[in-house]
């Protein structure tokens, strides 16, 4: 009680005093809150326009991917048109660059079409050779021209499915490089 008896005369001014300093921190607690929201708003307001950016950025992306796609396997579709062409044209012509006298004159060495067969299989061939190597085969000569240009033909379109994957591959690279802003 002497405490508050001896306090008494300074309470009104200290009662001032907290109820600045309250009014003070009211104030600034108001404000930081006030900056505070402003800035959240301001940093949504900015991811919403980065994300916006994102977006457009990506359907643009989209739409030269696709673009790409398109050219590329239209590319791929004529090339192995004339793959097959070429082929076709080829496998007609057998019979004219290797002509019936021969085929009814000459057949194959049965080693050489086996050598072929392990090829085309990709087998091993036998330690040793069964039978004779140089004895004639069933095979004949424009059979064996037009298996070879078939096989050659195959290997072209396959040659060219490798080639367009691998262009598709750093087109596509690129493209997602430009339209995230990554470098290669």
């Amino acid at each position: 009680m002497i405490l508050l008896a001896f306090l008494r005369p300074y309470l009104k001014p200290i009662a001032g005093v907290l109820l600045v300093l309250a009014t003070l921190a009211a104030l600034l607690f108001a404000v930081h809150h006030r900056g505070y929201q402003s800035g959240v708003k301001a940093e949504q307001d900015a991811q919403a326009e980065r994300v916006e950016k994102a977006k457009k950025r990506v359907k643009e992306g989209d739409k030269r991917a696709n673009a790409a796609n398109t050219a590329i396997a239209t590319k791929h579709v004529q090339t192995v048109e004339k793959i097959r062409w070429r082929t076709e044209t080829l496998t007609k012509e057998v019979t004219v660059y290797v002509p019936q006298t021969v085929d009814r004159v000459y057949r194959l060495p049965a080693g050489l079409v086996r050598v072929h067969d392990a090829a085309a299989s990709g087998s091993d061939l036998p330690a040793a050779p069964g039978g004779s190597v140089e004895e004639p085969s069933d095979v004949t000569p424009s059979q064996f021209a037009t298996a070879i240009v078939g096989n050659y033909g195959t290997c072209r379109v396959w040659e060219s499915e490798a080639l367009t994957w691998r262009n598709w591959y750093v087109t596509q690279r690129d493209i997602y490089n430009a339209t995230t802003g990554q470098k290669p």
